[in-house]
């Protein structure tokens, strides 16, 4: 008989339910996919479509809560309007055990809901955003366009005028789009960058293999530290365009953040920031080895394949952020390509630079108010680049990620070292606690569905007959405060400070149990009634 029963409540349940599931589903897809419509207008209508679908199973599993507060009020209201339950426990029945089904449901649901965070909407989400920024010529065209700013590489170009796509008619994986009129600005590390204007420009677009774009902008004027010039043309180097989403840890699954959570140096931005930090190392002791024997009166040979370079000058000043050297009268011969050529010059400088093309490191050497018999005056010749010394490489290569971020020796006295390294720790940290705070997150709010789908089915019982209704309204006045107090505690959680941190994580648990606590006692205060 018990089972009868159990099956009739869930069949009651799972047409409520099912018909509130299925509404609300839809309503978050459309306007999800509304809202991509707008936010992404190089999308064709078979993306979008694909965009749609893709979202429907994301969006049920964040109504599922929602659509199973609805069935719970609705079945149990109606149970009590009918005067079922009286009937129940007239004929002998522990009316409590009538909310077994209602418990059955709730695990359900937090067992969904938990995979859902976790796995689901994760992948989903990020195939949904691959199709999104797939075809990106057309949403940089459309940027271009909107904004009249764009950027690639490490150039921010501002166009008066952009032109249509074309495809090459010889390579269907080649796409241009030419600016007219075009506002520049070079920047780097550093606090000056390169600015000027170009007659034209064209973004070449190669989408073969992993889509990069490139640049090259014809007839500059150009400013670059206190320094004025022409130019023809000039090329920016392909930069590479992932086909993924942003890299946030909200849309990561759980076996990754697990994977995160042991090794933070996996993280891309993390990895980034290592990176950066293993080339400002690289560049110090690059300028060191420099200065050092420059100081002692002694030549210092560079090197890249072939091609080699030998410098001879005093050391004019060190800068004291970087660690670039200035140089007092110098001197350099280059060899390379079959000839040797001599240079002699008043001031010059060296500079340890990142390749943009293949992000390596490289020594640019440039001299200043060159001599008369080093061929016609020029006010400034740049020498071949240089690779990295071979001493400086071997003990770079020899010192792990580990040991770069926490040395077991003091670090130079370079400021781009140490804010390096505090910018590391602080992602690590910061990073650890994000984590951590997700995790607790997802697991808590899977957890609080138990409660409170019991909470509905009891309202559903107090508020009976046409008050049904009220009760799912009154139902879901806990399940928002429950979500708002999971946002804060995870907002809270995700301060890598150990008080705020741990303050969070209680937030979040504590509010389940304070929930929990509340469905155990409506639930024999209201049926006893």
């Amino acid at each position: 008989m018990i089972l009868t029963l159990y099956r009739y409540i869930l069949r009651d349940f799972s047409r409520a339910f099912g018909l509130c599931w299925v509404a609300l589903t839809l309503i978050v897809t459309l306007t999800n996919g509304v809202i991509q419509y707008f936010r992404v207008d190089g999308l064709n209508a078979l993306e979008l479509a694909q965009v749609f679908l893709l979202f429907v199973p994301v969006a049920a599993t964040v109504v599922v809560p929602v659509a199973a507060l609805f069935g719970a009020a609705i079945t149990y209201g109606r149970m009590s309007a009918d005067n079922e339950i009286t009937a129940c426990r007239a004929a002998g029945l522990d009316v409590h055990r009538l909310l077994r089904p209602a418990l059955l449901i709730a695990i359900g649901v937090a067992a969904l809901n938990y995979y859902g965070f976790n796995h689901l909407i994760p992948r989903f989400y990020r195939a949904g955003e691959a199709i999104t920024q797939r075809d990106f010529p057309k949403l940089v065209a459309s940027t271009l366009r909107n904004h009249r700013a764009g950027v690639v590489g490490d150039m921010a170009l501002h166009p008066e005028r952009v032109g249509e796509l074309r495809v090459d008619p010889n390579n269907p994986h080649l796409q241009y789009l030419e600016l007219e009129r075009v506002v520049f600005l070079k920047r780097d590390d550093r606090d000056y960058g390169a600015f000027g204007t170009a007659e034209r420009a064209v973004i070449t677009f190669d989408m073969t293999g992993q889509p990069s774009a490139s640049a090259t902008l014809y007839k500059l004027r150009w400013y670059d530290n206190k320094e004025y010039g022409e130019q023809d043309s000039f090329s920016l180097p392909p930069q590479t365009r992932e086909i993924r989403p942003k890299d946030k840890l909200t849309y990561v699954d759980l076996t990754s953040l697990r994977a995160f959570q042991r090794d933070p140096m996996l993280i891309g931005e993390v990895a980034a920031a290592v990176r950066k930090l293993r080339n400002a190392m690289t560049a110090t002791l690059t300028y060191e080895a420099v200065a050092d024997a420059l100081q002692k009166g002694q030549p210092f040979r560079f090197t890249r394949g072939d091609d080699a370079a030998v410098l001879r000058a005093s050391v004019s000043g060190r800068d004291s952020s970087h660690g670039d050297i200035g140089l007092a009268g110098p001197k350099a011969e280059v060899a390379g390509g079959g000839q040797v050529t001599q240079y002699d010059a008043a001031t010059g400088e060296v500079l340890v630079e990142q390749a943009k093309d293949t992000n390596t490191l490289f020594v640019r050497i440039t001299l200043r108010d060159l001599s008369a018999d080093a061929g016609p005056r020029r006010p400034r010749q740049e020498l071949p680049p240089m690779d990295i010394p071979a001493a400086v490489q071997g003990q770079m290569t020899a010192l792990s990620d580990e040991e770069l971020v926490y040395p077991k020796g003091p670090l130079p006295d370079n400021s781009s070292v140490l804010q390096a390294r505090a910018l590391v720790e602080k992602l690590l940290d910061r990073k650890v606690a994000q984590i951590d705070s997700l995790i607790h997150f997802r697991s808590a709010w899977a957890v609080s569905a138990l409660p409170l789908i019991l909470l509905a089915a009891m309202l559903g019982i107090r508020f009976r007959g046409g008050q049904v209704l009220t009760a799912f309204g009154v139902s879901c006045i806990p399940a928002f405060i429950v979500f708002l107090v999971l946002l804060l505690g995870r907002n809270q959680a995700s301060n890598p400070q150990g008080s705020l941190h741990s303050h969070g994580l209680a937030m979040m648990w504590g509010i389940d149990a304070l929930v929990s606590l509340l469905a155990v006692v409506a639930a024999y205060r209201t049926v006893d009634r």
